[in-house]
């Protein structure tokens, strides 16, 4: 059972990683327009559907 949790561990850490690594660029310029956005005091819209609209939901709560 160790051996599971501590492999599904280090997968998600890997995985994580090599998403930042990948999208590092993309992560910082998106980061930028949203900045950019709010300090020209414009609206950044989040949605979803289901299980993601609590997601979006609390995602909104987090910019406010």
């Amino acid at each position: 059972m160790k051996n599971i949790i501590t492999k599904s561990y280090r997968d998600s850490i890997q995985s994580k990683e090599t998403f930042f690594k990948q999208n590092f660029q993309l992560i910082i310029r998106s980061a930028q327009i949203i900045a950019d956005a709010f300090k020209a005091d414009k609206k950044l819209l989040i949605c979803g559907n289901g299980g993601s609209a609590a997601i979006a939901s609390h995602m909104a709560i987090d910019f406010w």
